[in-house]
């Protein structure tokens, strides 16, 4: 038959037990960064995405052939897609992005694409909590894609600006399972645009006159830009 005593240190065991079993609860990513490391993983995430710099609507580029109307992008949304593989610290990824903008140059609205080919790793900043924050770098091949922006022979066509991108940010990676994790987080990106590409061959940006008949330009387009997005993993 149980004592008094007996009785006392059992529960006073018991509540010792508990916190520490709610502490193991309340901190999975110290197992899921560890345990979930070296896993291929897909992940989808919704964004806004801002274009500024050069892309301000004034810039016109060009020769006595063509001319290049530099649009001015509104804040976009878009969707990017990936595959990655994570790490006890971190993880990398290679993700296809793509972003829908409404546009203006000289009066007129039209609309564009930002697309990119990116390649990019977040680190933790630690892992001893439930939630695991990170830093991001990364670089892109991005080309935006702009309806009737380009003119020659007085009609009109679709214009490309193609370049290099690199960014940085920071956000927040949660654990929701065994196999599923949620990012949210934001980055800034800095783009070069170097090549314009519409009727007729491509152009080198430096190669082309401002207002077709002023200087050459004599730098790459230069558009800086925030990305803020959310994005729901799953590993493979």
């Amino acid at each position: 038959m149980m004592t008094i005593k007996r009785a006392m240190v059992l529960i006073a065991s018991l509540a010792a037990a508990v916190p520490a079993a709610a502490e193991t609860r309340a901190v999975p990513s110290i197992r899921w960064s560890l345990s979930r490391a070296d896993r291929a993983f897909v992940t989808v995430s919704v964004l806004r995405n801002t274009l500024d710099g050069d892309f301000d609507g004034k810039l016109v580029l060009g020769n006595l052939e063509k001319v290049f109307y530099v649009p001015k992008l509104d804040a976009g949304l878009g969707l990017s897609v990936g595959y990655g593989r994570t790490r006890k610290n971190g993880l990398w990824m290679v993700n296809f992005t793509r972003s829908i903008h409404d546009t203006a140059f000289r009066g007129i609205r039209s609309s564009a694409s930002y697309n990119a080919i990116e390649f990019g790793g977040k680190g933790y900043l630690w892992t001893g909590g439930a939630v695991l924050p990170y830093i991001q770098v990364g670089f892109g091949l991005p080309w935006v894609h702009v309806r009737d922006a380009a003119e020659r022979d007085g009609k009109i066509y679709d214009a490309n600006y193609l370049g290099l991108s690199v960014n940085g940010g920071a956000g927040l990676l949660v654990p929701l399972g065994s196999r599923t994790f949620l990012t949210c987080g934001a980055n800034y990106r800095f783009f070069a645009g170097m090549y314009a590409k519409g009727p007729g061959r491509g152009r080198d940006v430096t190669n082309l006159n401002i207002d077709r008949s002023g200087p050459r330009r004599d730098i790459f387009l230069k558009v800086p830009g925030l990305r803020i997005e959310v994005g729901i993993g799953y590993l493979i």
